[in-house]
């Protein structure tokens, strides 16, 4: 088993919650809506980390082989460089908008979290949590672009 994958992708969901918070300094108005965000892409880390247990007590298994770690690998730089980016210098709330959708996106397509299939109750609930939450954040920072838009 590659439990290199798993702690990769926790830490994917740590530099998305980097960048939120980035965006939340950065766009004081929206602190709140970017802050919560963050702590719950911190969360996320966390889940995975607690499903990195179960599959270690053979309570979920894992398919390495159902995630491209090159996928992952450049979208870690992307948020690396997008969070660089926002602390550098000024951008555009609708930039920021767009940037956290495409993300989020790529976490849905990237199907991520459907690599892990779990056997308790536990470790099935944290894989179902982990999906739905990822759907939640694209609904609600696609009603912000939306908004953003309307008013922009």
């Amino acid at each position: 088993m590659d439990f290199s994958i798993m702690e990769m992708l926790a830490q994917h969901e740590e530099t998305i919650s980097d960048l939120y918070s980035a965006y939340s300094k950065q766009f004081p108005e929206h602190r709140e809506f970017w802050a919560t965000l963050a702590w719950e892409e911190n969360d996320h880390a966390r889940q995975i980390r607690e499903l990195e247990i179960e599959v270690k007590n053979r309570h979920a298994t894992f398919d390495s082989t159902a995630i491209k770690v090159i996928v992952i690998k450049k979208s870690l730089e992307y948020v690396k460089n997008q969070t660089k980016e926002a602390q550098k210098r000024g951008i555009l709330l609708a930039r920021a908008l767009s940037v956290a959708l495409d993300i989020e996106k790529s976490v849905i397509d990237g199907e991520f979290f459907d690599a892990f299939k779990g056997f308790t109750a536990k470790s099935r609930k944290l894989i179902r949590e982990l999906g739905n939450e990822v759907q939640e954040h694209y609904k609600i920072i696609e009603a912000k672009w939306t908004e953003h838009r309307r008013y922009a």
